[in-house]
């Protein structure tokens, strides 16, 4: 399978992965809430450049059901598959040239976040023949911790000036934040 197919059914899979998430209280949970945007954030970047907005198509995911804008007006989403021999954590102390593949995702995900007046940064990611993983700022895991009393996972942490993230598995962030710590009042 070709690099970018594989990253695109990522995508699709995650996008059914979350809706179900997200609607994990429902009678019947759906597979539908969420999905790709256009061009993987493409399109908005186009328009960008022309100084024209385009609403919710930053980040690779947006909502096709509005019942799903609490999340992803809180949160940019940057989907990545692959980089296997990329994501080595000794890179962030011995890298000789250039930054870590993570910071790089980082870094433009904080871009397209503050562009997109988001609250917080959400990487989702998996190596090949490795697990999913969720980068997520310490300040969002903060919030997390004062909303839930705990927050009980297994993590990395990066600290990098200016900032710190937590990477955790895709499978316990979802399992244990309740779409709820989104749809709350701030």
């Amino acid at each position: 399978m070709a690099k970018s197919s594989k990253g695109s059914q990522y995508e699709r899979d995650t996008c059914k992965q979350l809706s179900l998430w997200w609607t994990q209280d429902f009678e019947e949970p759906r597979d539908d809430i969420f999905w790709r945007t256009s061009q993987s954030g493409g399109r908005a970047t186009t328009r960008a450049k022309r100084n024209v907005s385009t609403a919710y198509s930053q980040g690779d995911i947006t909502f096709i059901d509005p019942i799903g804008s609490p999340f992803i007006d809180t949160c940019l989403l940057e989907l990545k598959r692959g980089y296997t021999k990329d994501i080595e954590v000794l890179n962030f102390v011995d890298k000789v040239k250039g930054e870590p593949i993570l910071v790089k995702w980082w870094t433009k995900g904080e871009k397209e976040r503050e562009e997109s007046g988001r609250k917080w940064t959400m990487i989702i990611f998996r190596r090949d023949r490795h697990k999913s993983c969720v980068m997520i700022s310490s300040s969002m895991v903060k919030e997390i911790e004062m909303f839930y009393d705990t927050y009980p996972y297994n993590y990395i942490k990066v600290k990098r000036i200016p900032t710190t993230f937590k990477i955790f598995l895709l499978t316990d962030f979802l399992e244990h934040v309740h779409p709820e710590f989104f749809t709350r009042e701030n």
